[in-house]
């Protein structure tokens, strides 16, 4: 299952906010636009979405009117979901599958629902206001149409490559990779990553590490060895004994013809956040058993030329390899990453005065694509420019 599209705005109560209208995605996409052009919004708005579905507990700002359409398109269903929510009231849901409403309810609770253990049976409905029907009417005996959603939900992952990915974390004494419980919980943290190595290498052996080691030097790093040590802090060490916790965990790497190890507080952050960002993907692709959905934004920032590329070619022919396993969104403003990307996976996101946000894609645009690629420029001519407005005589 992979996002088709979506549409979403936040704005205050009986104000202007922004919106995003219809963006449509393929199974590899790179969003590029300026500083503040809604990028991150645009992953945040996908990941909240995801995270509000997935914990009833969690909700969003009051003081604003959220809302959401977003269209999935799966291996034999596709599935169009609405939501609109307002200070802790759910004003609006809706879920049609294959173009057929599955359910839809009102902002007090009220609806319909197919009862799929009989044909064409509706049943009504009433739950509380604050309730989402997706969340809250989960079963798979009466609604298993529902459960390649849940599925869904659980295999979206956002990394935030602009960030540290990790760095300034080491297993926290209360994340033990021996509870499968707690490693669940914190499987979506893209700063969970020496939790992950450390279970990834657990579970998967010598072959884990080394596949890192290989696909991390082939980034342009040469190291021959990655592991985790225990912190050697003598206070932390009396610490945590006295209150009969384990040592928290640090990565290192040891670098090619140099004896010493190099802890993560150490490594320099670009090198670092490429190390994490492979570790995590690698597990990822040790455990894959359902479509993902894998979102990164800032790709490449903070890396040089060299790098930067060849962590771009390293992604997308990762995400090629998997059996159509795997979608990709990433973000950029990095003219490096737009130069080493096609067109054809390029979303162009501009956002106008107002706050709305369009895109420009070879999809939607495909005469303005085809004819700069005839040009012979480089990518980032046709971002900075705006050779995608001016083809279209918006400048």
């Amino acid at each position: 299952m992979y996002i088709e599209s979506i549409s979403f705005s936040k704005k205050p109560i009986n104000g202007i906010g922004w919106e995003i209208k219809e963006c449509n995605f393929n199974k590899i996409n790179l969003i590029a636009g300026q500083n503040s052009s809604g990028k991150t919004r645009l992953l945040k708005a996908i990941d909240t979405l995801v995270n509000i579905l997935s914990n009833s507990n969690n909700k969003p700002n009051s003081g604003f009117n959220f809302k959401w359409e977003i269209s999935l398109k799966g291996q034999n269903n596709n599935y169009n979901y609405e939501l609109e929510f307002q200070d802790n009231t759910v004003l609006f849901e809706k879920l049609l599958i294959n173009n057929e409403v599955y359910f839809e309810r009102d902002k007090e609770g009220k609806g319909q629902i197919k009862y799929e253990s009989k044909k064409d049976l509706v049943l009504s409905f009433e739950i509380e206001k604050n309730k989402i029907v997706l969340a809250s009417k989960r079963d798979r005996t009466q609604h298993p149409s529902l459960e390649n959603l849940f599925k869904w939900m659980n295999t979206v992952y956002m990394y935030n490559f602009g960030d540290t990915l990790g760095r300034e974390i080491s297993l926290s004494p209360l994340r033990t990779i021996d509870e499968d419980d707690t490693f669940d919980k914190l499987n979506k943290d893209d700063n969970a990553v020496v939790l992950k190595f450390e279970k990834g290498l657990e579970k998967y052996g010598t072959n884990f590490t080394n596949e890192i080691i290989k696909d991390f030097n082939n980034i342009g790093y040469n190291i021959d060895d990655i592991g985790t040590t225990k912190m050697s802090d003598k206070e932390l060490t009396k610490l945590l004994k006295d209150i009969a916790l384990p040592m928290p965990s640090v990565l290192y790497i040891k670098e090619q013809n140099i004896e010493d190890r190099i802890f993560q507080q150490d490594i320099s952050q670009g090198m670092f956040r490429v190390l994490s960002l492979i570790i995590q993907i690698k597990y990822l692709e040790y455990s894959l058993d359902f479509d993902t959905t894998i979102l990164i934004d800032d790709i490449g920032e903070g890396l040089d030329y060299e790098r930067a590329n060849k962590l771009i070619k390293y992604i997308i022919n990762k995400v090629k390899k998997l059996e159509n396993k795997v979608q990709l969104i990433m973000t950029t403003n990095d003219r490096f990453t737009m130069n080493n990307v096609p067109l054809e996976y390029w979303i162009i996101i501009n956002k106008q005065d107002n706050g709305k946000i369009d895109f420009y894609t070879k999809r939607t645009h495909q005469e303005c694509f085809e004819d700069f690629e005839d040009i012979g420029l480089n990518n980032f001519d046709f971002f900075a420019g705006e050779y995608y407005k001016n083809c279209l005589g918006l400048n």
